[in-house]
């Protein structure tokens, strides 16, 4: 089964980043995705805990090329970040059929904030749909799964305690398409096994693309309001050098028109 993750993981590995604080150091993983409008740029979505703050933020790629990333839109969990003038030559592909039963699974970890590793894990319930005392459906539970993984000291500490560095993590089947996205710590069981909540990929897709329109929305904003100065700039310059030539046909204080 580790000959299988390891495929998995040297197929996936590209279309992971890891994402980096400056200059407090706090990093966590990232997702290359497909959606970026300017073939010269890449979108990124990662951990709005982290990457919504108000540090400078990095990205380092597959090929370990590290480049400063701006901020374009956020939600509670995620964040999409922009990388200009680089194109990832790989994104994550998310399942069009959310997973259905338990399955095995791997996630990706960074061990450091150069290095990646991979976690085996396994879809222990593919939905938390759920009922309150008056069996009343409770809504959005059904968006969510559970996924297990073996605890390796994943908590990065200069992160925070509370805070993990898998949060908004993609959580992989063995063909490498994205099931999900991790949001948070479920609880630790006796045998060390982590137990994690996930977003459905269909879920997250959704929330991503609300994003990314989101980012093109106020981008059109800032332009028009670029433009808008541009243009009072103009009309003042215009106003100005109107006022220097009538100033400059006065002749003893009488105007010659």
């Amino acid at each position: 089964m580790e000959q299988i993750y390891r495929e998995v993981f040297e197929k996936v590995s590209s279309s992971i980043v890891i994402v980096r604080q400056v200059p407090s150091g706090q990093y966590c993983i990232g997702s290359v995705l497909s959606s970026a409008p300017d073939p010269s740029t890449t979108v990124i979505v990662t951990s709005s805990p982290l990457a919504g703050q108000k540090d400078r933020v990095f990205v380092r790629f597959n090929d370990n090329t590290e480049v400063e990333a701006k901020r374009l839109a956020s939600e509670d969990r995620f964040t999409l970040l922009e990388v200009v003038h680089y194109r990832a030559n790989c994104s994550v592909e998310f399942s069009e059929i959310d997973v259905n039963e338990p399955s095995e699974a791997i996630i990706l970890t960074p061990n450091s904030t150069s290095s990646l590793s991979h976690v085996p894990g396994f879809v222990i319930q593919p939905s938390c749909a759920a009922r309150d005392s008056k069996m009343k459906r409770i809504g959005g539970s059904e968006k969510y799964f559970l996924v297990s993984c073996h605890f390796r000291g994943l908590i990065n500490f200069g992160f925070g305690r509370i805070h993990n560095q898998l949060m908004s993590a993609p959580v992989f089947d063995l063909n490498g398409k994205v099931i999900g996205l991790l949001t948070s710590q479920c609880g630790m069981y006796k045998n060390k096994v982590d137990v994690k909540i996930g977003l459905l990929a269909t879920h997250a897709r959704k929330i991503i693309d609300d994003l990314l329109k989101e980012s093109e929305k106020q981008k059109e904003l800032a332009r028009r309001s670029e433009e808008s100065k541009k243009h009072e700039k103009g009309a003042e310059t215009k106003s100005s050098a109107g006022k220097s030539k009538k100033r400059r046909l006065m002749k003893g204080g009488k105007s010659v028109f």
